[in-house]
């Protein structure tokens, strides 16, 4: 049994308590009381086993009978007094109450000694003064505990503190030591796959036959598919580690939306899929945020969307939540008309590597990363995710996020030629004509609509007999609705029907198809069409077709013009652009220059910054493809110089390009931070520079900045 030697407690809870009485009754009494007292009674019958009581117990309080033990009472006194384990224990003296020697005793005892207790000794009295001395030891029993509890948590708390400090070093080490693997892998891996990509895209464009060339493409296409799981790879990783940032930078919402469609049309184009991109009017174009990673979580949602839907159509809309003078909310929708996802399944879908069709034997591909990640990002970007689905009934996937808005001191003027047409939209699609018809009341039009080639030249005349002709006539020859009673629009006859009619011989035609084939375009130059455009059309494609036709873009036109198309308005738009290449080595800028030869671009070639920086005060370049590790002076440093509003540069906005080498975390950010716009990486890709540049471009083209836009 242990014992607590200050304060009497044995190892049980109960105090001792040490009684030095003779005679029989009041040890009795005693007793009783003590044990009414919830403590334990010590007696010791003779000197030596008084002495082991002494030596190995500890006491709470000590009662000495000092009318029959008088000279063991002083004795004993003294005793406890010398003893540092019991110098503070209290003694109670029990004396006749005309016992003059116990009370010079008291005066002279130790001042241990507390109280004298005078007989005869009501039971109640003595046990109220045990009690007393009890309930004081239990007091500073329950402080000492609880001192010694909170002497232990301090201790506890600063070892936890110490370990959670060791743990925290080495969490940022592991991270650190992660970030450097994620960095170093991504251009290990990057290298040869840009290795793989590049020879295969030589391939491609070198002599080969047949089955030559279902290799290469066949290489290319694998090496690309791998590299996209790669990089959901790496972004996971960055997610997992922390270290996945969002850039502030000024974008056009409009560009980036056709950036994307622009992107993603195709893949909807060859599955037959109609795809429609529409931002509603009361939503800002010009706006602060990471348009990157912006355009990463629509192209993931409509990647998805293309890929499980096996026909009718897919639309992306944008809504506006709510606007500030600061900040603007906006929703962003994927609908699509696929095969849906059952509900039980919608759960899990944003978690990491989940799928709604995890099995063997699933039909449709891809490493379950994509919405995860999607769901990172918006989450950094103050906003939700979530899905809308029934089984065969199509999906909605959805994101909120919250961007910044920015000054419209650099919104371009609609054209007084542009914003006077009167336009007639011919379209069997109701949702066509309604898109078309708001996106060229933006432009400053006035647009009417019809449904087919026969309401067409009625309303055409009508507004030639109103003194109201129209200026153009735009006519989409896509398969009508399978539930409308109407027929497609034939271009070929139509365009015969109206050159036949001398009031209507100056008409503008533009003719939009998704179901073009080789050959159309020649066959409606024949009849006199205008311009032949493929779907889906990019709304700065559109506005850049009608400047065109009405001269504002180029000037005097020529008394006789080739037919519009796609390709033909990219490569005016090509033609047009102002492009100065820094690059101090010989060989890249050869390289360079027959890359942007081949991509139909013009370039003039400066060998370092500060011969940037002296061209740019002679020529409004709108756009600079910027190396970063030259002579006299670098990349960064001409940039800030450009971007100095004291600088005599001609274009201070002019779009610059980073062009670099360098691939670790954080350049990217050290770039735009210099005032750069947009970066690429070496190798370069031919793709890859003719993307960013149209993109940039394609920022700063002659068409008006409107707040609403669609893709048609």
């Amino acid at each position: 049994m242990s014992f607590n030697h200050k304060i009497g407690q044995l190892s049980t809870g109960e105090f001792n308590v040490l009684a030095i009485v003779e005679d029989p009754d009041l040890l009795q009494s005693v007793r009783q009381q003590v044990t009414a007292c919830g403590a334990n009674l010590l007696h010791a019958e003779t000197e030596e086993a008084l002495t082991a009581l002494i030596e190995n117990r500890n006491f709470a309080l000590v009662l000495i009978d000092a009318q029959n033990c008088r000279d063991r009472a002083a004795n004993l006194a003294s005793r406890l007094e010398d003893d540092k384990r019991t110098v503070t224990t209290p003694i109670i003296f029990i004396t006749d109450v005309a016992d003059q020697h116990a009370e010079r005793l008291l005066d002279a005892a130790p001042s241990s000694i507390v109280d004298l207790a005078y007989k005869p000794l009501p039971d109640a009295v003595l046990r109220g003064k045990i009690r007393t001395i009890i309930d004081i030891n239990r007091q500073k029993l329950a402080l000492k505990e609880a001192t010694e509890h909170t002497v232990d948590i301090n201790t506890r708390l600063e070892q936890s503190v110490e370990q959670a400090n060791q743990m925290a070093i080495q969490a940022e080490l592991a991270t650190r030591a992660k970030s450097e693997f994620v960095a170093n892998m991504s251009h290990e891996i990057r290298t040869p796959m840009n290795a793989v990509i590049g020879m295969a895209e030589m391939l491609l464009d070198s002599q080969l036959n047949i089955a030559q060339r279902d290799y290469a493409k066949t290489i290319l296409t694998s090496a690309e598919g791998l590299l996209v799981i790669i990089n959901d790879i790496l972004d996971f990783s960055k997610v997992e580690a922390g270290k996945l940032e969002l850039q502030a930078i000024d974008f056009d919402l409009r560009v980036m939306i056709d950036d994307m469609a622009n992107m993603m049309s195709l893949n909807a184009t060859q599955k037959g899929l109609d795809f429609y991109c529409q931002i509603s009017p009361d939503v800002p174009a010009l706006l602060k945020g990471d348009p990157g990673r912006l355009r990463q979580i629509l192209v993931n949602l409509v990647a998805n969307a293309v890929k499980f839907t096996q026909r009718g159509e897919v639309i992306v809309r944008v809504h506006l939540i709510e606007e500030t003078d600061d900040c603007v909310s906006l929703r962003f929708e994927v609908v699509d008309s696929g095969i849906g996802i059952p509900k039980e399944e919608q759960g899990r879908l944003f978690l990491p590597f989940s799928q709604v069709d995890s099995s063997k034997t699933r039909k449709f591909g891809g490493t379950g990363l994509g919405l995860s990640i999607s769901k990172q990002l918006v989450e950094m970007m103050g906003g939700e995710i979530g899905v809308v689905s029934d089984v065969g009934a199509g999906s909605t996937f959805w994101f909120t996020t919250v961007l910044e808005q920015r000054a419209h001191g650099d919104l371009v003027e609609i054209p007084a030629e542009i914003s006077g047409l009167r336009i007639l939209v011919v379209d069997a699609h109701r949702k066509n004509r309604e898109l078309l018809i708001k996106q060229l009341a933006h432009w400053g039009c006035t647009a009417n609509s019809v449904v087919n080639e026969d309401d067409a030249l009625a309303e055409l005349l009508t507004g030639c007999e109103s003194d109201k002709p129209y200026q153009a006539v735009v006519v989409d020859v896509s398969p009508p609705d399978p539930d409308s009673e109407n027929h497609r629009t034939d271009p070929l006859t139509f365009a015969h029907n109206v050159r036949q009619i001398p009031m209507l011989r100056d008409l503008k035609l533009v003719v939009m198809t998704t179901i073009g084939q080789k050959g159309d375009a020649f066959k409606l130059q024949q009849v006199n069409v205008d311009a032949y455009l493929s779907k889906p059309i990019k709304q700065s494609m559109l506005y850049d077709c009608l400047q065109l036709l009405f001269g504002q873009s180029s000037g005097e036109q020529p008394q006789q013009q080739p037919i519009l198309t796609r390709h033909s308005i990219i490569e005016d738009r090509k033609k047009r652009a102002k492009i100065l290449l820094v690059e101090d080595n010989v060989v890249n800028q050869k390289v360079a220059n027959k890359i942007m030869e081949k991509l139909g671009f013009r370039i003039d070639i400066v060998n370092n910054g500060q011969e940037a920086v002296d061209a740019l005060t002679e020529v409004p370049y709108d756009l600079v493809l910027m190396d970063q590790q030259m002579p006299v002076l670098d990349g960064i440093s001409a940039t800030r110089i450009i971007r100095d509003q004291s600088a005599p540069v001609l274009n201070p906005e002019v779009r610059i390009i980073a062009m670099t080498a360098e691939a670790m975390t954080g350049d990217k950010e050290k770039f735009l931070d210099a005032g750069m716009d947009d970066y690429i990486s070496k190798p370069v890709r031919t793709d890859e520079l003719n993307d960013v540049i149209m993109r940039q471009l394609g920022s700063i083209a002659l068409y008006p900045r409107t707040p609403g836009d669609v893709h048609v």
